[in-house]
Formats: C-alpha cells, structure tokens, sequence
C-alpha cells in the first residue's frame, strides 16, 4: 500500500487524476498548517543559502513525496525545490485536457494546450490560442474548475495575468473554483502584489468575496503567511464587510491574524470595530477567547501590550 501523509488524522489518497482537486487542497492546507507554505511560493535565490529555509524545503518535499504513489513520485525525483515539485505535479494533474465550449460549432476543445501555455508564461502562445477560441478565456481549465487566471494567478505570471485582466469583463474576475476561490483568492496565498493590484484595478467587489471556508482574500493571505500581500489587502479591504453584524468574515480574518502571529492587523481591526472582539465565526471560535490562551504570543508580538492586556481583563 503507497505510503501517504496524515493531514488532520485523515489520511489523504495517493495523488490520481480522480482525486487531484482534493489531493491539492488539502497538501497545501497541510503544509500552510505547518508553516511550510512559504517554500512553495518562495525562490530559491536569495533563500537558497538559508539553513532554516532550506530544511523547510526539504520537508515540504518529503510530504510531497510521500503523498503521491509510486508511480506518480518519478515525476519529481531528483527535484531539488518544493515549489518546482509542486508546480511539476500541478502541471501533471491539475488541469482538464478536454471541455466543451459553448461558442457555435467549437465542439470539444483541448484547453490543455492553453493551459500549458500559461503554466510555461508563454503568453504568445496563450494569445494565439484566446484569438481562435474567444470563449476559452472563462474555461474552467482545472481539475478544481478554475480558469486560465487562476492558473497565472498561482504561477504567479505578472504581465499574463495583466494581459487576461485585460480581455475580461469585470465579471470575470468573480468567478470562483470549487473551494469558491476567486484568483484574487489565489494570487493572496502566492503573494504578487503586483497581481492583486492589476485585479483590483478592474473590479474591487472581489476583495469582499469569501472562500467557501469564510475566507476573504486578506484572510488567505496571512495564513499563507505572505505579510506584504495581507496588509495591502487589509488596507484595501472595506471595514464594513468585517463588522459582525455582517456575518463571520472579520471574526475569520482575527483567527488567522492570531494563528500566524500577525498582531498588528489584529490590533487595528479590533481598535477600527470594538464589539468584534465577542463575534463567534462559524465554528463558534471568539476573538475573546483566542487574545485568553495568548498570553505569551501578546507579550511578545504586540508593541501595545497594555491595549491587549486592556482586553483581556476587560472579558474576564
């Protein structure tokens, strides 16, 4: 029986061209849990010379290695970075090698040819490929029924992603996968600025648009543990969709906050809209009750103790 990786006591299948989406789900929430997301999304260079990072490598691909059967770990021996596994195992499994488009007379087409095209960042032939088949631009091209700006948003392909941004409608940029991630979604776990700005720049209705686990974008961001990308998208992130008489979305963004360490938003969520800090997220988790079993994570972490210690006796 093929060895697998135990994520949450589940044991997750052998990666097959069956359970792909799911495979790819749940490796990643695997390896963000255990802080090994960000050699996935990271160069080598200038990492490559960084002991810490490099062990980390080493054990994001051991996790992949040891997920995939036999057959499918030949496809990254001798691979010596995560990220380039990842991208070769992606490359192999997460697309679909034939849709049927709507557009009169197109029949089933092969959008695997486009879909190597921006895996490659080779907008030539992205391009040559859009101009025949218009319609291929809104394709779900994934295993998790993503589209061709999901896919360069992951690869994280700046001047592709503009170019895609660019032949859309605003609409476009709505469209969610089956984990209801829009690319913006995406791009906030891989960490391009660049790429959330370009999106931004076309339709900001993304920014307050939830994953099927309650996650907006700023959320994914700092629990993929990418900081720049998380600030800037809580700077671009309306308040308003985060106060808890509108559902669980800033309760969410708290308990990512304070499980990757990153206090400073917390501070300023909590000091931009007090009465969040009771609101329960869906799985009934409080902020209240996070900033409780805290203590030394605050003390060290914050540079305004005396405002989370305000809190804490203030909920006692």
């Amino acid at each position: 029986m093929a060895e697998a990786c135990v994520y949450n006591d589940r044991v997750i299948e052998p990666l097959t061209e069956e359970n792909s989406g799911e495979w790819f789900n749940l490796v990643k929430n695997y390896l963000i849990v255990h802080h090994l997301w960000r050699v996935m999304i990271d160069g080598t260079t200038p990492h490559q010379d960084d002991p810490s990072w490099r062990q980390k490598n080493e054990e994001a691909l051991r996790i992949l290695r040891i997920s995939c059967s036999p057959q499918t770990r030949h496809l990254i021996e001798g691979v010596a970075e995560a990220n380039a596994a990842w991208r070769i195992l992606r490359h192999n499994f997460a697309h679909k090698p034939s849709v049927t488009v709507n557009a009169a007379g197109a029949g089933s087409l092969d959008v695997g040819i486009l879909y190597n095209a921006i895996c490659a960042n080779n907008w030539e032939a992205a391009e040559e490929f859009l101009d025949r088949h218009p319609s291929a631009l809104t394709a779900k091209v994934t295993a998790a029924n993503g589209t061709p700006l999901h896919v360069a948003a992951l690869f994280g392909h700046v001047e592709l992603v503009e170019e895609l941004v660019r032949l859309a409608d605003p609409e476009f940029l709505e469209i969610v996968d089956d984990y209801g991630s829009t690319p913006l979604a995406i791009a906030a776990s891989t960490g391009v600025v660049e790429i959330a700005k370009c999106m931004l720049n076309k339709n900001r209705n993304i920014l307050d648009t939830p994953d099927l686990r309650y996650h907006l974008p700023v959320a994914l961001a700092i629990g993929a543990g990418q900081k720049e990308m998380g600030r800037f998208l809580y700077e671009e992130t309306p308040l308003e969709v985060l106060k808890p008489q509108n559902g669980y979305l800033g309760s969410r963004l708290l308990r990512a906050c304070f499980e990757a360490g990153e206090l400073d938003i917390a501070l300023r969520l909590l000091e931009q809209c007090e009465d969040i800090i009771f609101a329960a997220d869906h799985t009934n988790w409080t902020p209240v009750a996070g900033i409780a079993i805290m203590p030394s994570a605050v003390e060290s972490g914050s540079h305004q103790l005396g405002f989370w210690k305000r809190w804490i006796y203030h909920c006692e």
